[in-house]
């Protein structure tokens, strides 16, 4: 023990010695049997045995975290891909919705006309308007006007 008594006197490892200062009492006392350096080096092996398992054990934690890892990134990645096509489908869906109702849009346009082909602004009752008033009234969820 390199510690320093209250007058800054070096306390050295005396068995049976008592050092006091303001903050703590030392009483070094000798080991219950001596240590031979077998025994020593039997203790570190222990510890050195103790620590690989420690060791092994971690290792064996990092792989497994790094798995499910490794399997969630793949989840992601394959998700995200699905996530890109589900919306391109849904693009895909919008232009060609965007493109049948311009085609409605015609559609309609044309039968109000052949409604009321050469009945000026009001609609007629031939065979061609009929037909043309009745498709209308089907396409706006109507009944004939």
């Amino acid at each position: 023990m390199a510690a320093l008594t209250a007058a800054g006197q070096k306390m050295t490892d005396v068995p049976g010695t008592i050092y006091t200062n303001k903050s703590a009492t030392v009483i070094i006392t000798p080991p219950a049997f001596p240590l031979q350096k077998a025994d020593i080096a039997w203790c570190r092996a222990e510890r050195i045995e103790e620590l690989e398992e420690s060791i092994e054990d971690l290792v064996e934690s990092l792989e497994h975290v790094t798995a499910d890892f490794n399997n969630a990134h793949s989840d992601k990645v394959a998700a995200e891909a699905k996530l890109e096509e589900v919306f391109q489908m849904y693009v895909d869906a919008n232009e060609f919705r965007l493109e049948l109702e311009a085609k409605l849009g015609r559609a309609v346009d044309a039968l109000e006309k052949l409604a009321r082909l050469g009945n000026g602004e009001k609609y007629g009752n031939s065979d061609g308007n009929m037909i043309a008033r009745t498709a209308l009234a089907g396409l706006k969820g109507q009944t004939d006007e």
